[in-house]
């Protein structure tokens, strides 16, 4: 039954000891859920969100291996051969891909 506020309970928990045990006496019998279940709207809702698209979970795939693979190839070239690997990076010129350490200001 809706409270007037357009929500309504889909489960009642028990809180209070006496209903714990009330509910544990029961046996099996007793469920959580509320009157009525839930609405049929909500729970098409819920199984599409559970299920989640194919392509977010591919572009979440992706983008997980394609960064650690990205880097594990750059950090491989830098290891194996700094020179060339430095001159092929774009970035490098304005200092926007490597980080460069401050001069020593000190007398």
């Amino acid at each position: 039954e809706c409270d007037g506020t357009g929500t309504m309970p889909l489960a009642q928990i028990p809180t209070r000891a006496s209903l714990i045990r009330a509910s544990l006496s029961a046996g099996g019998d007793a469920s959580i859920v509320a009157p009525g279940g839930v609405p049929a709207s909500l729970a098409r809702q819920a199984d599409r969100q559970r299920r989640g698209s194919v392509l977010r979970s591919l572009y979440i795939w992706l983008r997980w291996w394609v960064w650690a693979l990205a880097y594990t190839a750059l950090c491989s070239a830098l290891c194996v051969a700094p020179a060339p690997t430095l001159a092929w990076l774009p970035a490098r010129a304005s200092g926007g891909l490597m980080l460069k350490g401050q001069a020593d200001l000190a007398p």
